[in-house]
C-alpha cells in the first residue's frame, strides 16, 4: 500500500490501524501483506453490527469492529479511541488511519506532538470532506 506522496507502510513489530468505511478495502489490503512477525491491531468504524464484514484475517491479526454512537460524526470516536489506546513504549509502532480529512488532521497533529511518532511511524490520510453546514 503507497499512501499520499507514495509513502508506504513503514516495517515495525506493531501495527495499529484504523479507519471508517471508506478505509476498509485498504485495510483489509494491509491485513493481507502486513508480515506475519508482527502484531497488527485493525479497529473499523462502522454505523452498526449490521455494517460489518466478514474479512479473513491472519493469526497474527486481530480486528476490533466499533460502531458510532448517535451524534457522533463518522472518525471522530474512532480517532480519539487511537490516541487513548498509544502504547508506552513506541519505538517500534506505525499507525495507520483514514476517514474524514478534518478528524486525520487533528490525529496527525496529535500523533507528532503529543506522542512524538516520527514522520516515518504513521501515516494518516483524510478520504473524504464532510459538507459545511
Amino acid at each position: 500500500m503507497a499512501g499520499p506522496y507514495g509513502r508506504g507502510v513503514a516495517d515495525a513489530s506493531h501495527y495499529l490501524l484504523a479507519g471508517d468505511e471508506t478505509a476498509i478495502p485498504a485495510i483489509a489490503r494491509l491485513l493481507e501483506t502486513l508480515p506475519a512477525s508482527a502484531q497488527v491491531e485493525a479497529w473499523l468504524e462502522v454505523e452498526s453490527p449490521v455494517d460489518e464484514l466478514e474479512l479473513p484475517v491472519a493469526d497474527h491479526c486481530r480486528i476490533s469492529w466499533r460502531h458510532r454512537c448517535r451524534g457522533h460524526a463518522p472518525s471522530e470516536q474512532l480517532a480519539s479511541a487511537v490516541a487513548e489506546a498509544m502504547p508506552d513504549i513506541r519505538d517500534d509502532l506505525f499507525v495507520w488511519f483514514a476517514g474524514e480529512a478534518d478528524v486525520s488532521q487533528r490525529l496527525r497533529k496529535r500523533l507528532k506532538q503529543e506522542f512524538g511518532l516520527q514522520k516515518g511511524q504513521h501515516l494518516v490520510t483524510g478520504y473524504w470532506k464532510r459538507e459545511a453546514g
